[in-house]
């Protein structure tokens, strides 16, 4: 389970662990060092960003939409992050915004191993303290009296955390939320902490059904309270930053959005038809890339992630341009690209690589493309010019996610008040100060 499929249920989550580790930190050296890509919601460069200056850019209000920045980068950090406000005291927290998962949960000031971040912990001050018996929320776990819950992620990482109600604010908007406040961390392998620095915390914005306390996300609380209609977009700036729209669409595109159903209302999921390299199938069947866990549009996951057998399928489908195509880090003797090498490229060899197609739907069907520049990218490797697959090998235990490296192309409208996704090229999506 990338950083995705957290928590379908722990068992679950702690199965996808072996297979996530194994097959995500991938790293071969061919004289340009290995390169570990963040597949899961956190990064493996944890302390690239530690001299960030704190500015923030305010909410801006267009249309009966409300524009929130989107800080941090795919490549750099390797997720985006958003400010959150709680309690009267409105402490600041900076949380990944993750379309993935259904929680909120920020470090608590009790909290002994939660690492370095930005900000204070929270202190509960305003806070409603959430009892065991409280038929408000679901209950998983007690800390004494209080209710609590641990949750685990599908790179190995995880936390503990004691749930509260408290004034929150996000977006200009003010109202109640249930959250955690996290007590223990439980970092993944190779990680040191569950969130790098510069963000304290995440912001799950699926549905509430698979909150592990089973509450409102802060999507649906802003919903519920009738200050923004039920939809969300999202776009990610070529750089750094990029824009959330709650409410609806942003404008950060061109042409028109193609749509595709919402077939679970769990996860954002779709149904993932074809995939096809310069105009080919890849050859797999659609019930591999729904499998299980199904197709997932997931901001928390920072690389396009297929199963094993689609992955395999698609070097496989690249191998066989070679006889056409000399593609550098794919034709040729040695590891490649697909082995997680990086690898030089000019303009003119980058430009040889060709689109990857997603058709989607089932009676209805679209298809979207992304360019080589989005699969291959620069910022993984030890050298920063040197370029990296960013499409990783999912193993047998998960579906598709569709993470940054295929949402950065878009403006991905999540329309969940009529059950859709929907898909324009992404045009001007702003870049943020962090």
């Amino acid at each position: 389970l990338s950083k995705t499929m957290k928590a379908v249920s722990v068992c679950f989550a702690l199965l996808a662990i072996v297979f996530a580790v194994e097959a995500f930190k991938i790293g071969v050296n061919n004289g340009d060092g290995k390169f570990q890509v963040p597949v899961a919601h956190k990064p493996a460069f944890r302390n690239r960003l530690q001299n960030l200056l704190r500015e923030r850019n305010a909410p801006e209000t267009v249309s009966g939409t409300t524009l929130v920045p989107l800080l941090g980068s795919e490549t750099k950090i390797g997720e985006y992050y958003v400010d959150v406000y709680l309690g009267n005291s409105q402490q600041h927290f900076t949380t990944q915004l993750d379309t993935g998962s259904s929680d909120l949960a920020i470090p608590a000031a009790t909290c002994v191993t939660c690492g370095s971040h930005p900000d204070t912990y929270y202190s509960p001050i305003s806070a409603s303290t959430i009892p065991c018996s409280s038929k408000a929320v679901a209950c998983p776990a007690c800390n004494g009296t209080q209710c609590s819950y641990q949750i685990s992620y599908g790179d190995g990482s995880g936390f503990t955390a004691l749930v509260y109600s408290d004034s929150a604010k996000f977006g200009g908007f003010n109202f109640t939320q249930y959250f955690g406040a996290i007590v223990e961390e439980h970092p993944g392998p190779g990680q040191s902490q569950f969130e790098p620095y510069p963000v304290d915390g995440i912001m799950g914005f699926a549905y509430g059904a698979i909150s592990e306390i089973k509450a409102p996300t802060i999507f649906e609380s802003l919903v519920n309270k009738g200050y923004i209609n039920n939809a969300f977009s999202m776009c990610f700036s070529p750089t750094v930053g990029g824009a959330l729209t709650l409410g609806g669409d942003g404008g950060y595109h061109s042409g028109n959005y193609q749509y595709t159903p919402i077939i679970k209302q769990e996860f954002y999921n779709i149904y993932l038809d074809d995939v096809t390299v310069s105009g080919k199938s890849i050859g797999v069947s659609a019930s591999t890339y729904n499998f299980l866990t199904g197709t997932i549009v997931d901001s928390g996951t920072t690389l396009l992630v297929l199963p094993h057998k689609a992955f395999v399928a698609m070097n496989d489908t690249f191998h066989s341009l070679c006889k056409t195509n000399n593609l550098v880090g794919i034709c040729g003797t040695g590891p490649g690209l697909f082995d997680g090498v990086c690898v030089s490229l000019t303009a003119a060899q980058l430009a040889a690589f060709p689109p990857i197609s997603f058709t989607f739907g089932q009676s209805s069907k679209i298809s979207v493309s992304i360019p080589a520049s989005a699969y291959l990218q620069q910022g993984f490797c030890l050298r920063q010019t040197s370029y990296a697959l960013a499409i990783a090998d999912g193993g047998l235990l998960l579906g598709t996610i569709l993470g940054d490296t295929f949402m950065r192309n878009f403006e991905t409208l999540f329309d969940v008040q009529n059950n859709r996704i929907g898909f324009a090229p992404v045009q001007n999506c702003p870049v943020q100060n962090s």
